[in-house]
């Protein structure tokens, strides 16, 4: 039945969207935050900076907000919605992200379920895998540690790199965070500038 599901899933996301006349009149709906100011609901966040500088340890913590809908007013973190959260490590493993989880659970008091899935391959060429997992678990947000693992690998063009994970978290139509590196000594995002072009949300 997943397998059915996944297959279809897919197959609807590649249809796209039909034609639409937009004018000055045209009604919209302002934009919703997942978790106010960080993640738009619905649409990708990129989170980047230098090496041991929290860019996972912010990211569980945004995972633990939204899983538990606790706001940090006290740090400006209000949440809006709330829902489960599917975590895709490309970097680490199990214990290294249980033992985090934990321990910033434990000191914020509340009692998360995140749901963790360890990936080897790249995202796009894991799609019918992960596509089975969005299925099951219907997260409101999903989170890619790291975006330079996750993309695939020998792309030449920059822009083809940042969509090879842009383009299947779209298809997934969830709100995404995306950690990313920066290379030595540059304020840009290690592999692509197009993973900061492409997200609707930018923080370093």
């Amino acid at each position: 039945v997943i397998d059915n599901l996944s297959t279809r899933f897919i197959d609807k996301a590649t249809e796209g969207e039909p034609l639409t006349v937009e004018t000055a009149d045209s009604t919209f709906e302002e934009t919703s935050y997942l978790v106010h100011p960080v993640l738009p609901l619905g649409l990708p966040t990129v989170i980047y900076g230098d090496g041991a500088s929290g860019k996972t340890m912010t990211a569980i913590l945004l995972g633990i907000l939204a899983s538990t809908g606790k706001s940090l007013p006290e740090v400006g973190l209000r949440l809006q919605f709330r829902g489960s959260v599917l975590y895709l490590d490309y970097e680490g493993n199990r214990d290294v992200f249980s033992r985090r989880l934990t321990r910033l659970s434990k000191g914020l008091g509340v009692d998360p379920v995140i749901h963790y899935l360890r990936c080897s391959i790249p995202l796009m060429q894991d799609l019918k895998r992960i596509s089975r997992a969005v299925m099951e678990v219907d997260p409101i947000l999903i989170i890619v540690d790291s975006a330079a693992l996750a993309a695939l690998p020998g792309t030449r063009e920059p822009l083809d790199m940042a969509k090879s994970v842009f383009a299947p978290l779209s298809q997934l139509g969830r709100t995404s965070l995306i950690i990313a590196h920066t290379p030595k000594d540059k304020d840009s995002v290690y592999g692509s500038i197009f993973f900061r072009n492409l997200a609707r949300s930018v923080w370093y």
